[in-house]
C-alpha cells in the first residue's frame, strides 16, 4: 500500500488535534486516495466539525483526493 504525507492547518476548535508542537499543525502519514473528508477523521475530528476545507489554498469539497505532500486547511462552522 502506498503511503503520502499530508499536511494540515487546524482553525478554531479543530486546534486541539494539532500534533507537531505548533499551534494550529497537524503532520502524518496516510494511505493513497485518503480524502479530505477521511482524513478530519484520522487527525481526530468528525466531518461534521468541518464547515469547509481547502487543500493547496483551493476550496475544495470533501471527496477530493489529498495528493502527496498535500496542505489541507480546516475550517469549523462560524469561521
Amino acid at each position: 500500500m502506498k503511503i503520502i504525507h499530508v499536511k494540515a492547518r487546524l482553525c478554531g476548535r479543530l486546534r486541539q488535534f494539532a500534533n507537531t508542537g505548533v499551534p494550529h499543525h497537524w503532520e502524518g502519514e496516510v494511505p493513497a486516495g485518503t480524502t479530505v473528508g477521511e482524513l478530519i477523521s484520522v487527525i481526530g475530528g468528525k466531518r461534521e466539525d468541518v464547515h469547509y476545507f481547502r487543500v493547496n489554498e483551493k476550496y475544495c469539497y470533501d471527496t477530493e483526493v489529498l495528493s502527496d505532500d498535500a496542505f489541507v486547511h480546516y475550517y469549523p462552522p462560524g469561521q
